[in-house]
């Protein structure tokens, strides 16, 4: 009787693609990924996922079911149209933290001004020789003005754009 993790394993390219993800799953999503996932590289990447979200079997079951493998990555946003294009390096790279403020709907948006700070302008960081240090952030801090957002003003780093409608 061959069990669910040496069928997997068994095949071709597993030790080096999947093993750990495999391994860390249990036996019935194991079973669940080899009747319902025949194509070897596609079964582990639900693997893989399975292993990294924590999956129950029913969320597997329905993110086979509705392909998510096809769908990775290809999300659809509105960045495009509504926030500016020089706040990002490129596409899908989050480069920049922006801010919003959580109110209750109403019929106008409540934010009127997205602000942006820049961090990277005139500072470059590695891991190893120039490391990011909290007093890095102390001219964020200084320009985020927690105590009156209203008296917030621009500078080199920080700017504001009027919101989109």
């Amino acid at each position: 009787m061959t069990t669910a993790r040496g069928q997997i394993g068994n095949q071709p390219g597993f030790q080096k693609k999947g093993q750990r993800a495999v391994a860390q799953l249990t036996w019935a999503h194991n079973v669940i990924l080899i009747q319902k996932v025949k194509d070897l590289p596609t079964r582990l990447w639900y693997a893989r996922q399975d292993f990294e979200h924590g999956w129950s079997r029913d969320v597997l079951s329905l993110q086979i079911q509705r392909r998510a493998h096809e769908r990775h990555g290809k999300a659809v946003t509105n960045f495009q149209r509504t926030l500016p294009t020089d706040i990002f390096y490129a596409q899908g790279v989050k480069a920049n933290v922006l801010f919003f403020d959580r109110k209750s709907a109403q019929e106008k948006p409540w934010t009127q001004k997205l602000w942006i700070y820049d961090l990277r302008t005139n500072l470059h960081f590695t891991l190893k020789e120039n490391t990011l240090k909290r007093t890095d952030l102390d001219d964020f801090v200084k320009c985020y003005n927690t105590k009156n957002r209203h008296e917030r003003t621009e500078g080199e780093r920080f700017k504001s754009l009027p919101m989109k409608n």
